[in-house]
């Protein structure tokens, strides 16, 4: 008795030989695809990652855990009598430009595409802002000012802006490669 294997085996040795009919019943090769429509569909998978990664909600709790790191690392520079120096931008109100521009991009990813989202988030970071400063009368070596409050909100405005524009950008991007 011969076992599977060996008549695997022999079955593939008769197939080679000229002139035997079952080379004729093998499947035949699938035509590959055209390179263009292969990158086109390649580019179709990176437009739905891209895509998820901006508006998903299976990408939002890591979104949300980049805004709580953010959030924690800023109120630390905040409520610190002495941030390190390689923290400084060299002008506070450059610091707090940089820092509620960036929460509030990061806020705009952590929540739902509303029509309401940049004013929740505007509203937080006035919030958050005014607390900064609230905290920082108490603290020895820090001073509250409400010019740092005016900084917070230009730099938030700014964060959602620019969200907006590279929201736009990416989709555009993306709409202009599938349709060509």
């Amino acid at each position: 008795m011969q076992s599977a294997a060996q008549s695997e085996v022999q079955s593939e040795v008769q197939s080679d030989k000229p002139g035997n009919s079952t080379l004729n019943q093998q499947p035949q090769r699938q035509a590959e695809k055209p390179s263009s429509q292969r990158s086109s569909q390649c580019a179709g998978r990176v437009s739905a990652l891209v895509m998820d990664v901006l508006h998903g909600a299976t990408w939002r709790p890591a979104w949300r855990l980049l805004t709580a790191v953010a959030l924690l690392s800023i109120s630390w520079l905040a409520f610190t009598p002495n941030p390190p120096p390689a923290a400084d931008l060299g002008w506070d109100k450059a610091n707090h430009f940089a820092a509620f521009g960036t929460l509030a991009f990061l806020g705009m990813q952590c929540l739902r595409a509303r029509a309401s989202r940049p004013g929740w988030v505007l509203a937080a970071l006035l919030a958050f802002g005014v607390l900064i400063e609230l905290v920082q009368s108490q603290v020895p070596g820090r001073d509250a000012d409400a010019q740092d409050v005016l900084a917070d909100m230009i730099g938030a405005v700014i964060g959602l802006l620019v969200h907006a524009a590279f929201a736009w950008l990416i989709v555009r991007l993306i709409t202009r490669r599938s349709a060509g």
